[in-house]
């Protein structure tokens, strides 16, 4: 026998009612927020696995005990998965950790965040079980509302705001352009992040611990919101909605004040948090939330992006794969608007290279600057997954 241990709060959930009309299940515990995807053919296989290594029993003696029962399957590479996945500790534990330049690049900019401060949460269970059962409600109708507001005050223009948002940029110094960067950006990611864990609270999973980080020169908060993905199916979907729908809201309240004050900083909070609702519901990037939506909404899929790439993978070396339909449109179309928003955010920054950047690096090219700066903000997005730096407003 061997000495393996499973977490204590290990369970299964449903996690896709329907996919090529079979269930999909998720296997973890929500203490760790760890979890692996188990198809429903496999499904009763695992939690005899699972009760088995409960027991104490090694994966050979599993091995032997299912093939007496007719059942074939690979016992250890199951418990290498869990073990890869963090589910499992002894000696099925001990997975090799990845190397490479690739992954060293990224241990380093990922050090490069620290925690400023971290509070618990569990004190608001209570006050959000009474406000997660209205709150999507709520800001469907504060979006109507004040949608039909900002129709009725005159319509909304882009190119207006634009312009608007970029002299207030300019109308104000460097102290008033590094408080609005250090206070209000970040409250309004903290509305956006909140507001998922409002919505999941309907569900039972509440928010753990909130933390402001600080990567280079950039604050954000960080919210645990462990348990996502064991939601009931709808209930998740509307969860991961409501951030963006806060980002809309927050936007629509900001333009509407911005009006009718004419207090030029208010036109760039507007600007700034419509492009982080169009951001967020971009269906690129797994970090944003439409990415969520669509993946899991539309192909009953966790990360759509690296099925297609793994079927894509497969069709290339002429193996066994589902590479077509729907895999083929969503890699295709993925490529395309990753490079739509990378020109974007490119042409974007050559306003302030031209009038600020080049005065501080005369001699660099001005092609090698946007590159520089068009790399640094995507791996700035990508690495804080968190929604700052919005290419297509900066």
């Amino acid at each position: 026998m061997g000495s393996y241990t499973l977490p204590p709060d290990i369970r299964s959930w449903e996690l896709f009612p329907e996919k090529d009309g079979q269930k999909t299940y998720l296997v973890g515990s929500i203490t760790l927020d760890k979890y692996v995807v188990v198809p429903s053919e496999q499904y009763p296989v695992v939690l005899q696995i699972m009760d088995l290594i409960q027991e104490g029993h090694s994966p050979e003696w599993i091995q032997s005990v299912l093939l007496e029962r007719g059942i074939q399957t690979d016992v250890r590479a199951f418990c290498q998965r869990l073990a890869e996945k963090g589910l499992l500790s002894g000696e099925e534990s001990s997975t090799p950790v990845p190397s490479g330049w690739w992954t060293s690049l990224f241990a380093h900019l990922r050090a490069l965040s620290w925690e400023v401060f971290s509070i618990p949460l569990d004190f608001l269970q209570k006050p959000l079980n009474r406000l997660a059962p209205w709150l999507f409600r709520w800001l469907l109708l504060g979006i109507l509302v004040s949608t039909l507001a900002i129709v009725m005050s005159g319509g909304f223009r882009w190119e207006l705001l634009r312009e608007l948002a970029h002299f207030a940029r300019r109308g104000y110094n460097f102290l008033w352009m590094l408080g609005i960067n250090m206070i209000a950006v970040p409250f309004f990611i903290l509305l956006h992040e909140m507001t998922h864990a409002i919505l999941a609270a309907e569900g039972h999973i509440y928010p753990k611990r909130l933390s402001l980080r600080w990567f280079l020169t950039v604050p954000y908060f960080s919210l645990q919101l462990p348990g996502l993905y064991t939601l009931p199916f709808k209930k998740r979907l509307l969860a991961i909605a409501g951030g963006p729908l806060a980002d809309l809201l927050a936007a629509n309240i900001t333009f509407l004040v911005a009006q009718k004050t004419a207090i030029p900083w208010l036109w760039l909070m507007a600007m700034l948090n419509y492009s982080r609702f169009f951001f967020n519901t971009l269906p690129i990037l797994p970090m944003t939330d439409g990415y969520a939506l669509l993946s899991q909404g539309l192909f009953r899929e966790i990360d759509i992006r690296g099925r297609a790439g793994h079927e894509f993978r497969r069709w290339r070396q002429r193996k066994p794969n589902r590479f077509q339909g729907k895999y083929v449109f969503f890699y295709i179309f993925n490529i395309g608007v990753g490079l739509f928003i990378l020109g974007s955010g490119l042409w974007q920054l050559n306003a302030m290279v031209a009038t600020h950047l080049r005065l501080l690096w005369p001699w660099l090219p001005g092609w090698a600057l946007y590159g520089v700066l068009g790399m640094m903000d995507l791996l700035g997005v990508y690495l804080l997954r968190n929604r700052l730096r919005i290419l297509l407003a900066w």
